[in-house]
C-alpha cells in the first residue's frame, strides 16, 4: 500500500484497535499497514504511506525497526495465512542521522585495498566533538555533524597511504553528566540520540580511512562528558565514548574485517589512557582531563608516567584534548605533546570563564622518525 487513502478503502476493513493510517502527537506514535500473505511491512511502501500524510515526512519521522510491533494476522477456514496488520511505533528522525539499513549495507560491503602510493603513516585525532550540544551553547548538532565529516574528509591523505592511526580523543557527545546535569538544558539531542548520531559518525570516519590505508590503527579512550554517572565513582572504562567506538568495532568484526585491515587499541582495565605503536611510532592518547592545566598539566603527567615507568612513558608522542584548541610543544628531543581543537564554534561555558575561544577543526599529522610533520587543523 503506498498511501493512507489505499489503506483505508480496503474492502476488509482493520481489525479491532487497528487504525489504518498515522497516529501521531507531536513525539511519538503509529503508522498502521497491512502486509500481505503475512510478510513484514516493505520500508518503502510505510514511507510511502508516512509521506503521504499532509502533516508528516519520512525526513521527519520513521519507524523504530527495533521496537515489537502489534500484529493482528488473519487465517482463512483452512487456517492460511491471508493478510496481517501491522501497527508499527514512530519515532523523530535523528538530526543527520543515515538510514540504519544503508548504514548496514556499507558495511557488509567489504573495502576494496588501496594501492599504496606513499609509504607514509598519517595520524587524526577526532576529541571534543560534543554531538548534542546545542546552538545557545556555541554549537548546533547539525553544524557539528557537518564540520565533524567536511574535517575527516580533509584530514583524509589525498593519495593511497600506508596507514592511518585514527584517534578517538573522548567527549564525542555533550552527555548529561556535566555541571551536575545542568548542561541538559543545552542539548538539541537525547542521550540515545547523540550515541547513535555518534557511532554512525564513527563508523563513516573508519570506513573513508580504510579506502584510504592499506592498514587502519583505532585507538579510544573516556573523556568526561562521556561518564555515564558521577553519582559514584566509576571504573574508567564505564563510558559512552568506549561504547561508540566499541560499536563501529562489533560491526566490523561481524562484517568480517579482522584486524589485518582495522585494529582497535582501548585503556586497560581502570586506566584512562591507552599506548601502542602505530607506523612505527609509539602514541599515548588521553582525553586531558587527567591534567591540571593544559601544558603544564601534560608536561608533570608524562613525567610521572615516565619515572614511575608505566606504559605512557614510552611513547613518542602524547595525544590529547578536552581544552578546546590545538597546542603543538617539543616536550624533549624526541617526545612531542599534541593537543586537538574541538568542532563547536566555541565553549560558552569556556569563553564566560577565561575569554577562550579557537579555530574549529581536526587535527592531522604524518609521522617521520617518530616525529609528526605536515601538522594540520582542518
Amino acid at each position: 500500500m503506498a498511501s493512507i487513502d489505499d489503506l483505508k478503502n480496503l474492502s476488509t476493513p482493520a481489525p479491532t484497535g487497528f487504525k489504518p493510517g498515522i497516529e501521531w502527537d507531536g513525539n511519538s506514535g503509529h503508522v498502521t499497514v497491512l502486509a500481505a500473505k503475512g510478510e513484514t511491512p516493505d520500508r518503502e511502501a510505510v514511507n510511502g504511506v508516512i509521506d503521504s500524510s499532509p502533516f508528516l515526512s519520512s525526513d521527519e519521522v520513521q519507524v523504530d525497526w527495533s521496537a515489537r510491533p502489534r500484529v493482528s494476522i488473519h487465517h482463512d477456514d483452512n487456517g492460511q495465512l491471508i493478510q496481517a496488520w501491522y501497527k508499527l511505533p514512530l519515532q523523530r528522525r535523528p538530526e543527520r542521522s543515515f538510514e540504519v539499513e544503508e548504514l548496514i549495507d556499507l558495511v557488509l560491503t567489504p573495502p576494496e585495498l588501496p594501492d599504496v602510493e606513499s609509504p607514509n603513516w598519517v595520524t587524526i585525532l577526532v576529541t571534543d566533538t560534543h554531538i548534542g550540544k546545542s546552538l545557545k551553547d556555541g554549537a548546533g548538532s547539525e553544524t557539528l555533524v557537518n564540520r565533524w565529516r567536511e574535517s575527516i574528509h580533509k584530514a583524509m591523505p589525498s593519495e593511497p597511504v600506508e596507514g592511518i592511526n585514527l584517534c578517538f580523543g573522548g567527549d564525542l557527545i555533550e552527555g548529561i553528566v556535566s555541571q551536575g546535569g545542568a548542561n541538559i538544558a543545552g542539548m538539541d539531542l537525547t542521550l540515545s540520540e547523540q550515541i547513535r548520531v555518534a557511532q554512525h559518525l564513527v563508523l563513516e570516519t573508519i570506513q573513508l580511512a580504510s579506502d584510504r590505508a592499506k592498514q587502519v590503527v583505532v585507538s579510544a579512550v573516556a573523556g568526561n562528558h562521556g561518564e555515564t554517572t558521577r553519582v559514584q565513582n566509576m571504573p574508567a572504562g564505564d563510558s559512552h565514548d568506549i561504547q561508540i567506538v566499541n560499536t563501529a568495532e562489533q560491526a566490523l568484526r561481524f562484517a568480517g574485517v579482522g584486524e589485518d585491515r582495522v585494529k582497535f587499541y582501548y585503556p586497560e582495565n581502570n586506566r584512562f589512557e591507552v599506548t601502542y605503536e602505530a607506523g612505527g611510532t609509539t602514541f599515548c592518547l588521553v582525553h586531558g582531563h587527567r591534567f591540571k592545566g593544559q601544558l603544564n598539566g601534560a608536561q608533570k603527567w608524562w613525567e610521572g608516567q615516565t619515572m614511575n615507568g608505566r606504559p605512557a612513558g614510552a611513547a613518542d608522542i602524547l595525544l590529547a584534548g578536552h581544552f578546546h584548541n590545538a597546542l603543538i610543544q617539543n616536550f624533549t628531543r624526541d617526545k612531542w605533546i599534541m593537543f586537538g581543537s574541538a568542532l563547536e564554534t566555541e565553549s560558552n561555558w569556556l569563553a564566560n570563564i577565561n575569554g577562550t575561544s579557537a579555530t574549529p577543526g581536526i587535527l592531522s599529522f604524518e609521522t617521520e622518525d617518530k616525529r609528526p610533520v605536515n601538522i594540520r587543523i582542518n
